[in-house]
């Protein structure tokens, strides 16, 4: 009997010691992965800063407006140039080097339609070559953030297009 606990002790301590140790933790983390339920479609915008020229050359003194933009003034923006030299932009949207004289950020925005619960998920991304992408780069932005986990907007049973 005596070499039966003997050869059990020293088991039996390792598993409570784990047990105990992995009850210390209170931390939680949330969930890095994203999984998006079903994407059948997906639709691209450009929005951001944008300069009111009415077709002459653009002046410090020129209005800017937050705006839906064409995805062509994106497609520019996205262009690849060498490090160090300013990113390309559309004719009249160039940083004009005075205070002021900077615009809003401009980004892409992809709607993603799933047909699984029937919602629209919004991602933002930034106008830069896709060589320059890294992991992170792509933000799902949250349509109710009162509700846990990435929400889209809810467009109905069973969506197309």
């Amino acid at each position: 009997m005596r070499r039966f606990t003997r050869t059990w002790i020293a088991p039996i301590v390792v598993v409570l010691a784990g047990v105990l140790a992995a009850c210390g933790d209170s931390s939680s983390n949330p969930p890095s992965q994203l999984n998006l339920d079903r994407p059948i479609d997906i639709a691209f915008a450009c929005y951001g800063g944008l300069r009111i020229t009415n077709g002459a050359a653009a002046k410090p003194d020129d209005p800017i407006v937050i705006s839906a933009q064409p995805a062509a003034a994106c497609d520019i923006r996205s262009g690849a140039h060498e490090p160090g030299t300013p990113q390309p932009a559309p004719i009249g949207q160039e940083d004009l080097g005075v205070v002021g004289g900077a615009l809003p950020a401009v980004a892409w925005y992809g709607f993603i339609l799933q047909s699984g619960p029937g919602t629209v998920a919004i991602a933002q991304f930034g106008t830069k070559p896709s060589s320059s992408f890294a992991g992170g780069d792509v933000l799902v932005l949250d349509a109710d953030p009162l509700t846990p986990g990435k929400n889209g907007i809810s467009v109905g049973e069973d969506p197309v297009a």
